[in-house]
């Protein structure tokens, strides 16, 4: 499967998922995503832990569909 920068068109070079092959994106504090940049900084330190903040991204939901199947 691709990486999530690639399967969201994502721009942002200095993301740290960029350096890091071996976790995925939701599993690594700091990244900055779409789904968790958009989020207000008061939800962001309302949210549990990150994979709350990421469950409704797209490529979540892709990988964790494909890993079931």
């Amino acid at each position: 499967m691709e990486t999530c920068y690639e399967f969201l068109d994502c721009d942002k070079i200095d993301c740290i998922k960029r350096t890091i092959d071996d976790l995925q994106c939701w599993e690594i504090e700091d990244t900055s995503c779409h789904a968790h940049s958009n989020l207000s900084v008061q939800l962001q330190a309302l949210v549990k832990n990150k994979v709350d903040a990421c469950s409704s991204c797209n490529y979540y939901k892709i990988y964790h569909n494909a890993a079931e199947t």
